[in-house]
């Protein structure tokens, strides 16, 4: 049985969730959907680490994998048309598809990843193009933030060209050290030089007789590796840190329409006052409030729930282990919204159990 990569990583993400989300669920996760509920059920399923991680794939390629898992009996589809893994599709997940994926962090990293490979990616190239003294070839980043950066960075940089490029191949090289072979050749073959133009992933994963998702997903785990240790030691890689620190970074990693939302509530407007200065609806604006409440952590739930219906919604949650809300709200037989239950449990940290 060959299955591919994308349709494993899919069938450890239907375990994840265990039928309480639809595969239109995940599929937001995986493609990264910038909505409060994609984000929070990423959080509460352990799943934000794969958080954008296949931005691209369509809703076609989406049920081709179902399909696929479906025909290999490794999924089954529930009365609530969902999906749960079967006795064999868990047999698949004791291999685990995520051994190789340890460092990949999509939530905190994806966005980040991809500004930082084009700054890397760039500058190398640029560098490499320089040493040779070759000024006839054509940019591998086309985006004018990305040459603009480049150019400033070189100008303003007092090292000779041939010591900048080796202290950026050091750096570099320490880190892919720590990987495996695979994720290092990997991203040596996407990078660029005087001579040569980077692999594109169907390039890659023919080499190295590999899926193409395989490789992407290797990628991102080996670009998410490095950020990591930059942040962790900043001062061991100088180089790799100057371009990290030019990214632009939420303090809380909130989407930018929450961010909008917190600065009015922070300024102490109501619910009612954003809804109606913002033209949008109140679920939207309560969307933002959950997506607050879960990467905030000094801000206060209380102005929207009490501190007795906080302690309530936990205890319930936790004796009928769900994350499924309607069945807490049954359980639970108060007046309680939906509203205060998806804070709550953001607020908390509550995650699905596995």
């Amino acid at each position: 049985m060959k299955v591919s990569y994308r349709s494993l990583i899919l069938l450890y993400c239907i375990n994840k969730v265990k039928s309480e989300r639809s595969i239109y669920g995940i599929y937001h996760i995986l493609t990264g959907k910038k909505s409060s509920q994609a984000i929070t059920d990423g959080e509460f399923y352990q799943l934000s680490n794969l958080f954008s991680v296949m931005k691209k794939m369509s809703r076609n390629e989406l049920l081709n994998s179902i399909t696929e898992l479906t025909s290999n009996g490794l999924i089954e589809i529930t009365e609530q048309n969902k999906y749960l893994p079967t006795s064999k599709g868990c047999k698949v997940l004791e291999r685990d598809p995520m051994h190789s994926l340890s460092f990949i962090n999509g939530r905190k990293y994806y966005d980040m990843g991809i500004q930082f490979w084009q700054k890397l990616s760039l500058l190398i190239q640029v560098l490499s193009n320089l040493l040779r003294e070759k000024r006839d070839y054509i940019t591998i980043q086309q985006d004018q933030t990305i040459l603009n950066w480049t150019k400033i960075y070189l100008l303003s940089n007092i090292k000779a060209k041939h010591e900048l490029s080796f202290e950026i191949y050091k750096e570099c090289e320490d880190c892919l050290d720590q990987l495996s072979d695979t994720e290092s050749t990997i991203f040596v073959l996407k990078l660029s030089s005087f001579n040569r133009i980077g692999w594109t992933n169907h390039q890659i994963a023919s080499y190295l007789s590999k899926d193409e998702t395989y490789v992407e997903l290797l990628f991102l785990n080996a670009i998410h590796f490095i950020l990591m240790r930059i942040e962790q030691e900043p001062d061991c890689f100088p180089r790799l840190n100057e371009i990290f620190s030019s990214i632009s970074k939420s303090m809380y990693s909130l989407t930018e329409s929450t961010e909008k939302t917190f600065q009015m509530l922070s300024s102490g407007k109501t619910i009612e006052e954003i809804v109606l200065i913002r033209n949008l609806k109140r679920s939207t604006i309560e969307d933002h409030i959950v997506e607050i409440a879960h990467h905030v952590k000094e801000f206060s739930i209380i102005p929207f729930v009490s501190q007795e219906q906080q302690e309530l919604i936990i205890k319930t949650q936790g004796s009928i282990n769900t994350m499924r809300l309607k069945k807490i709200k049954d359980e639970i037989k108060s007046d309680v919204t939906y509203f205060q239950l998806r804070l709550v449990l953001a607020k908390s940290g509550v995650k699905h159990e596995s």
